[in-house]
């Protein structure tokens, strides 16, 4: 098992081993085990091998950025992502039925988790993707089993099923708005708007 170290705690624990060089030797180890364990295995001795291999574990700049691009593409629900490709704004359809489930899921790989719908129709029961929870969440729209509700949506072949993109949903007087008319998902900026 790998440790990420912060940096501040490194900064201190190249303090100490410099404490420790010029010979103030009454320096305590911190008392948590991670510490013991990472840093003070016998609990007094400084372990410049460990702190070493805790550096070359650190991020590369590389993987930051894809951290930093894959947090700007949403979590991967962007219109850019191989996710976000599949809405088909030629395969739009509206349907009328009752909320089976509400769950969440994770479409792809690496993708964060989305709401997802069992929604019963006339015609058979049809899974539906929202889009990320974290949006879904934070609207002012509730949608829970027994529901009755008109969803309009691409209808796509996923992993082999039938499944619908919404790109809005329809409760009583109440709307929950998920993508535009060319299927572009309205949480893209949302965040960002949210800070402003």
């Amino acid at each position: 098992m790998t440790t990420q170290v912060c940096p501040r705690f490194l900064l201190l624990m190249n303090a100490v081993a410099a404490l420790a060089a010029i010979g103030l030797t009454a320096y305590k180890a911190p008392t948590t085990s991670i510490y013991k364990k990472i840093f003070f295995p016998d609990n007094n001795v400084f372990n410049q091998k460990v702190i070493q291999e805790q550096l070359n574990n650190q991020p590369t700049p590389e993987k930051i950025a894809q951290c930093r691009d894959f947090k700007r593409r949403g979590g991967g629900w962007g219109n850019g992502s191989r996710y976000g490709r599949m809405y088909n704004s030629q395969t739009v359809e509206t349907i009328t039925g009752k909320v089976l489930t509400v769950d969440t899921f994770t479409p792809t790989s690496g993708m964060s988790h989305g709401v997802h719908l069992q929604v019963k129709t006339q015609n058979g029961t049809i899974p539906i993707h929202l889009g990320p929870a974290w949006y879904v969440d934070n609207q002012d729209i509730i949608i829970e089993p027994k529901d009755t509700v008109e969803i309009e949506g691409s209808k796509i072949n996923f992993a082999g099923e039938a499944v619908i993109i919404a790109a809005q949903i329809k409760k009583g007087d109440m709307t929950l708005l998920l993508r535009d008319e060319d299927g572009f998902p309205l949480w893209n900026g949302w965040r960002r708007n949210q800070l402003n």
